[in-house]
């Protein structure tokens, strides 16, 4: 489910990259030339229009990379850069993908049933020695023994 969530967070954060091109575009456009916003309709907050172009796709992209290993954090930023595709742009032919793929990436990631894992659970596993071990030597088999070097005989 996380490797899902991902793929889904990047597809929509990289198609909605181009609709955000459009939203930033047409914001530009419309302050710079308003006889144009005159005709094909004035923005209320192109300001705001600006920045969730600009924001929607970074959640979507970022929501999707931190998937894997923080879930809960990914499937956020996913659902995030979901509500603001659908609160600047609306549900149209351009946005339906990039709000799907989000808003489903942001539901599998959460949902996924695999508790986050710790950032030094490697390094914990490596350092529990048996009593009998103790200091550098047991370290030093203790990784020999995960990386696969040493096996059985006197060293078990």
């Amino acid at each position: 489910m996380r490797n899902a969530a991902g793929i889904l967070g990047i597809i929509a954060g990289l198609m909605g990259v181009f609709v955000g091109f459009v939203g930033y575009g047409y914001a530009e456009l419309t302050t710079n030339s308003p006889e144009v916003g005159e005709v094909f309709g004035l923005l209320e907050n192109p300001g705001f229009i600006r920045f969730a172009s600009f924001v929607a796709p970074l959640l979507a992209i970022a929501g999707g990379a931190t998937a894997k290993t923080r879930a809960l954090w990914g499937g956020i930023a996913m659902l995030l850069s979901c509500v603001a595709f659908y609160t600047v742009f609306g549900f149209n032919l351009g946005t339906m993908f990039p709000i799907g793929f989000a808003g489903l990436g942001g539901l599998l990631a959460i949902a996924a049933g695999k508790p986050d894992v710790e950032k030094n659970a490697f390094l914990k596993q490596m350092l529990q020695v048996k009593p009998s071990l103790r200091g550098r030597r047991a370290l030093c088999l203790r990784i020999g023994k995960a990386r696969g070097y040493v096996s059985g005989g006197i060293f078990s």
